[in-house]
């Protein structure tokens, strides 16, 4: 929703610098003014206190709102430079959202734009409600993390604001028609399963969720697996590659098909879950059923977003263990986007453009006394 400091800004920019009001004229009541943005009466007061906090308008008990005595000039109120973020609540909710912020803010600070954050809560119709809002409100830009990934009408990014540059981050979909930033997931992908290859698994299952099925980093991470598949089939006939997806928001529905999965003849010996999470879940599955993990199934996962809110899981033997997993740069995913954006409010960009960064794949060594990594490098595509 427009916030009442983006009601502010259009306040002064409708009113004073346009030249609408002089000094000491009477602006609309709240209530017409919450008509006229299509807010709520609250913001409203909130925007004219402001206003009244910062010297521009001045309110008379029982009489209504005025522009201050002091003289109205334009450059006395200068249109402030704005550009937005539009996060949703997955991403919120987990240290990496943190982190894209925390890139956003990095760039956003030294080029003279303010940001102003809003979270879709994972609401498609929300989100789009939330860029029009931004938008009528004269922002100059906005950086989006898609509210859900797994909606089919992103054709509205195609369609609609073509006039307002919008940057997607990590859950770009080409029917958006915006320029994005990514992770190399397809790289990734193919490391991971080069590895579990490596350790001489030969009956690999790719895991997830079906309702995640139209999520670019999910199709990117099966992508990558397939490819490193078809590359070791070549020297080993012996691979076994299968993919299996549950369906709903319940971890019940993961437990039941997990259950299916692990007494049928497919059964594998090495787990890729499409994220961290659902490798979590997999993982006490396996152990709470009697598998030996990872001795007699290995896991594997994404995002190294775990151990940033849960304690390194115990295997029983005294050891502590972690998956391979993925360790994205978040941080740089925000500062890249954001950098994309202004060249293209500058004109520096008109053109539609995906940055792919790199997703370094971490291996470790399951140890009684320290957690020890191993980095795989994956060069950066541009």
């Amino acid at each position: 929703m427009i916030s009442s400091i983006m009601v502010k800004d259009k306040i002064v920019a409708d009113y004073i610098v346009s030249g609408k009001c002089k000094v000491s004229d009477k602006l609309p009541t709240v209530r017409e003014l919450a008509k006229e943005y299509n807010v709520s009466y609250v913001t409203i007061l909130e925007a004219v206190k402001i206003l009244a906090q910062e010297g521009v308008v001045v309110k008379r008990q029982g009489s209504g709102i005025y522009i201050s005595p002091k003289p109205a000039k334009s450059k006395d109120y200068p249109i402030v430079k704005r550009i937005g973020y539009i996060t949703n609540s997955f991403a919120v909710k987990n240290a990496f959202g943190y982190k894209i912020l925390e890139g956003i803010e990095r760039v956003t600070c030294k080029s003279g734009y303010r940001l102003e954050v809003a979270n879709s809560n994972g609401d498609f119709d929300r989100e789009k409600q939330i860029v029009a809002a931004f938008i009528e409100g004269g922002i100059d830009g906005l950086v989006l993390y898609p509210a859900d990934p797994r909606c089919s009408e992103y054709e509205y990014l195609a369609s609609e604001f073509k006039d307002t540059p919008i940057v997607t981050v990590d859950l770009a979909q080409t029917s958006m028609q915006r320029s994005s930033v990514v992770f190399d997931n397809c790289n990734a992908g193919y490391e991971i399963t080069k590895h579990l290859i490596a350790k001489g698994r030969r009956k690999l299952l790719f895991y997830y969720n079906s309702l995640d099925e139209s999520n670019r980093a999910i199709q990117d991470r099966l992508s990558g697996i397939r490819k490193a598949i078809q590359q070791e089939l070549a020297n080993d006939s012996g691979i076994i590659f299968s993919v299996e997806s549950w369906s709903g928001n319940s971890l019940k529905y993961s437990y039941d098909k997990l259950e299916t999965i692990m007494n049928s003849s497919k059964r594998p010996d090495a787990i890729i879950a499409s994220s961290d999470g659902q490798a979590a879940s997999v993982y006490y599955w396996l152990i709470s059923n009697g598998y030996k993990v990872p001795t007699g199934v290995e896991l594997a996962g994404f995002d190294n977003i775990l151990p940033d809110f849960v304690p390194w899981l115990e295997m029983g033997e005294g050891y502590h263990y972690h998956w391979p997993t993925t360790n994205p740069d978040f941080t740089r995913l925000g500062e890249r986007a954001m950098e994309l954006l202004l060249e293209t409010i500058e004109g520096k960009n008109n053109i539609i453009r995906e940055i792919v960064l790199p997703c370094p794949v971490l291996i470790q060594r399951h140890n009684a006394n320290r957690k020890s990594f191993q980095k795989i490098p994956i060069t950066e595509v541009r």
